[in-house]
């Protein structure tokens, strides 16, 4: 049986484990941004999810993949007809990378969803904005003086609701 040298594979290995661990952190990241933003994992679904949402995350996902496979990718028509198989085969593996990216983002989401279930629900920058703004008008309503006129700033806060 041959010798196998595990410390020349100890920084290779190392290194490997650490990208992961550092793509895994960002995909929490961008998982937790499109939460914020209203995206959930159902909307992502390959055959029942919104056609806007996922056409828009997939957009995001082209742009961050150089110009080359930007413009691979955006071929149509007449133009994948004049594709070589080798063009043609890069096309398909970055069309699969797409839908990987896109079950990834997804399968994030659902590991989301599934840490705030049975907790206070986590809501959009709007909604707690919204929340906020309703609370202190609430809390305005219950003082009995104030050195400023109390229903106008009730009023102001209803305006800024309003343009939520």
């Amino acid at each position: 049986m041959a010798t196998i040298n595990f410390e020349s594979l100890a920084k290779p290995v190392s290194d490997a484990v650490n990208a992961e661990n550092a793509a895994a952190g960002k995909w929490v990241k961008a998982s937790d941004a499109a939460y914020m933003a209203g995206i959930r994992a159902p909307m992502l679904d390959k055959k029942s999810g919104d056609k806007d949402i996922k056409a828009g995350v997939e957009r995001l996902i082209i742009a961050a993949f150089t110009p080359k496979v930007q413009t691979l990718l955006a071929l149509s028509g007449a133009g994948l007809t004049g594709l070589n198989e080798v063009d043609r085969s890069e096309r398909r593996y970055w069309k699969q990378r797409i839908g990987t990216m896109m079950s990834r983002l997804a399968s994030y989401l659902r590991a989301h969803e599934d840490q705030t279930r049975g907790t206070a629900e986590r809501l959009t920058v709007a909604e707690r904005l919204d929340r906020d703004l309703k609370e202190w008008q609430s809390r305005l309503k219950k003082l009995d003086d104030a050195d400023f006129d109390i229903p106008e700033v009730i009023e102001a806060l209803q305006a800024v609701r309003d343009l939520i």
